[in-house]
């Protein structure tokens, strides 16, 4: 998709400004939402039949209720710092690319609900410090690209590298990770993982 986000700032148009612009765009494939702390309705979205791509920059604790969303391709949540509930990533069950960056305060096991985008082919978690293991991931069966670089609290990642269509990995410079493995004589070694990508 090559069309160019449409950017709103709703701290600037407030609901009704982002009612009329939704109606002014009903075609618009790609939307840029700059939402700050403050509390909007967001369920004017779900008028937007043809959107493809949403990128989110908001300091909100917990992710909006955006409505049902199935038609959303693509998801960047970008300057969440303050996120601590990711529950409502499940309103974008078709999602095949999610970008979520720079979260802070997301407890470890708060990250769960990413395992149920079963359409997920490109994760990227990059720039979270607080995500440390990939282990629910292991229901993400289409997932194609995995990348977890700059998170340094990174300690496990044996959750997607059994997954089948997996063909690229990017992970922390200063992380070790070892896989146990059998060469051709039959003997059990430890390999170092850092990053792979398979042709």
């Amino acid at each position: 998709m090559n069309e160019d986000p449409l950017e709103i700032v709703l701290s600037e148009v407030g609901c009704a400004g982002l009612n009329r612009i939704i109606k002014d765009n009903p075609k618009t494939q790609a939307l840029e939402l700059i939402c700050g702390s403050g509390d909007f309705d967001h369920s004017p979205l779900q008028q937007l039949e043809n959107l493809r791509k949403l990128i989110i920059h908001g300091d909100f604790e917990i992710l909006p209720d955006f409505g049902e969303l199935p038609q959303v391709e693509e998801l960047h949540l970008f300057e969440c710092c303050d996120l601590l509930d990711i529950s409502n990533i499940v309103r974008f069950p078709n999602v095949t690319t999610l970008e979520i960056s720079d979260v802070l305060n997301l407890e470890c096991d708060k990250w769960k609900p990413i395992s149920k985008l079963t359409n997920l082919r490109h994760l990227n978690l990059d720039r979270n410090s607080t995500f440390n293991h990939a282990d629910d991931f292991k229901t993400l069966v289409n997932l194609e690209t995995f990348s977890a670089v700059d998170c340094p609290d990174l300690a496990c990642v044996y959750g997607v590298l059994d997954l089948p269509m997996l063909r690229e990995l990017r992970l922390p410079a200063r992380s070790r990770f070892y896989l146990l493995r059998q060469d051709f004589k039959g003997e059990l070694h430890y390999e170092e993982l850092r990053h792979f990508h398979k042709r």
